[in-house]
């Protein structure tokens, strides 16, 4: 009896460490599948999803304009719903535009604005651009519009000319002198508002427009 006994004794000790043994396998295996599974996204990371999820703004519905063009011709057709819809949707500063008129007078500068009718950036930017342009009494026989495709190709340029401007993004909006000599340039979207940036160019501030690291 007591050698029966002394063998469920050891069975069951048996058993105990067995089962021990085996819910600490358990234990560490979750552990490993808790690391594995856990992501942590710091802020900075939920900034770049976040403007990640802006750039893939899709643009309104356009007709493509290639080459030059008019302010009338961008502002027709099924350009024109988006164009009019932003250029009302544009709520600039006023202090700022009328220091940019300001900073204009006696100044004759003229503009070569690069954009793409398919572009969200462009159907953003120019509106408010023109709306600005109109607001301080820009001669805008002086602004030139230009289109360029999907793949940023400028059919109606001298490879010469085209290497020239150096024009990768758009929009891109070159501001010139008097005399022909750029004072600088914006590209795409503003480092803190469109005519915010448009004041430091016009009145000779040390600006660097988003791609010019």
């Amino acid at each position: 009896m007591k050698k029966k006994l002394f063998i469920i004794l050891i069975s069951l000790i048996g058993v105990g460490i067995l089962g021990y043994y085996f819910s600490e396998i358990n234990s560490e295996n979750n552990n490993q599948l808790d690391t594995i599974n856990t992501v942590t996204v710091s802020p900075e990371d939920e900034a770049e999803f976040a403007s990640d999820e802006e750039e893939e703004e899709e643009a309104a519905p356009h007709d493509i304009l290639l080459g030059k063009f008019t302010l009338e011709e961008l502002d027709s057709g099924t350009n024109g719903n988006w164009f009019k819809q932003n250029y009302k949707n544009a709520l600039l500063d006023e202090q700022v535009v009328g220091k940019i008129q300001n900073n204009l007078q006696n100044k004759n500068l003229s503009m070569r604005v690069f954009m793409g009718t398919w572009c969200a950036d462009s159907q953003k930017e120019v509106p408010a651009l023109i709306k600005i342009l109109e607001q301080v009494n820009f001669d805008k026989s002086n602004v030139t519009l230009e289109g360029v495709d999907e793949h940023k190709t400028f059919q109606h340029l001298s490879e010469e000319e085209i290497k020239s401007l150096d024009v990768y993004n758009v929009p891109t909006i070159i501001i010139y002198d008097a005399v022909g000599n750029e004072l600088n340039r914006f590209v795409e979207f503003p480092q803190e508002t469109l005519e915010k940036d448009l004041l430091k160019i016009v009145s000779g501030q040390d600006y660097k427009h988003v791609y010019d690291f």
